[in-house]
């Protein structure tokens, strides 16, 4: 089940991808497509451009943890390359640099 405030993140993240201006779109209508009400809104953020900022440090967190998952794997991978040149295969296997 998703958090209040997760709804409306997930709201405002769909006007994103559809390339909506977030400032063209009124605190009433992310509410009724969070499906709360609109003094809701006001629990979770002080007023819009906190919550549109709220919204980007979100995506960018999101996007973060891609990249530093890929990294990880991408990483690890050449390690165990450059390690198949010196090691033997048993001791390859049971590597991992980064967690």
């Amino acid at each position: 089940m998703q958090s209040t405030k997760d709804k409306i993140l997930t709201v405002l993240v769909s006007y994103i991808k559809e390339g909506v201006n977030l400032d063209s779109i009124s605190l009433s209508k992310i509410a009724s497509e969070a499906e709360i009400g609109k003094s809701t809104v006001y629990e979770h953020f002080a007023n819009k451009e906190e919550m549109i900022c709220e919204t980007y440090k979100y995506l960018l967190n999101q996007y973060e943890n891609i990249l530093t998952s890929s990294a990880k794997i991408v990483v690890n991978a050449v390690i165990k390359i450059g390690l198949s040149l010196v090691c033997p295969a048993s001791i390859i296997a049971s590597f991992t640099v980064l967690p």
